[in-house]
């Protein structure tokens, strides 16, 4: 995984939390995007549904495991940082 493009996108939402609506990969409006949606904005790609959880596990370098975990809509700011500061090191029952 990578830390690095996790933590832009984190700061991201911290700066302005709406922008982020971890429900949907993009808002209608265009405007609110969930973790996957604002990988693919940073990957450089199109806004894009179909593709997004596709698009962000490439420039994420996530596994399906990793990204099942990320991906869920239920997640928080709190889990993004947790898996920021202690990797995807999180017992099953927390997955």
């Amino acid at each position: 995984m990578r830390k690095d493009r996790l933590a832009v996108i984190v700061g991201t939402i911290k700066a302005n939390p709406a922008c982020w609506v971890q429900g949907a990969f993009h808002t209608s409006c265009g405007t609110a995007h969930c973790i996957a949606g604002h990988a693919q904005i940073n990957a450089g790609l199109e806004q894009d549904s179909f593709t997004a959880r596709r698009d962000a596990m490439v420039w994420l370098e996530l596994n399906g495991k990793e990204s099942n975990y990320l991906f869920y809509s239920g997640r928080t700011i709190a889990d993004f940082e947790r898996v920021l500061s202690e990797g995807f090191d999180i017992p099953e029952t927390r997955l």
